[in-house]
C-alpha cells in the first residue's frame, strides 16, 4: 500500500482522537485522549516566550517615592 495513500486519513484519525476522543470514546481511551491533549498543550504553551505583565503605574510610583517627604 501506498504511504501517501495512508497519510491523511491516519493524520485524521489521530487529530479526532485527540480532538474530541475524551467526549465520546469509553473510559480507558477517553482518559488516554485528554491526557495527551494536556500533554502538547502543555508543551506549545512552554515553547511560547514569558511576558512580564508591565504596569504603567510603576514608572509614576517610582517617581513618587523618589520625591522628598
Amino acid at each position: 500500500m501506498n504511504l501517501k495513500k495512508l497519510v491523511l486519513p491516519l493524520g485524521f484519525v489521530v487529530f479526532m482522537f485527540i480532538g474530541f476522543g475524551d467526549r465520546i470514546l469509553p473510559s480507558p481511551l477517553s482518559s488516554i485522549s485528554l491526557n495527551t491533549r494536556t500533554s502538547i498543550n502543555q508543551f506549545l504553551v512552554g515553547l511560547s516566550p514569558k511576558l512580564k505583565s508591565q504596569n504603567p503605574d510603576d514608572k509614576m510610583e517610582k517617581a513618587v517615592d523618589g520625591l522628598p517627604h
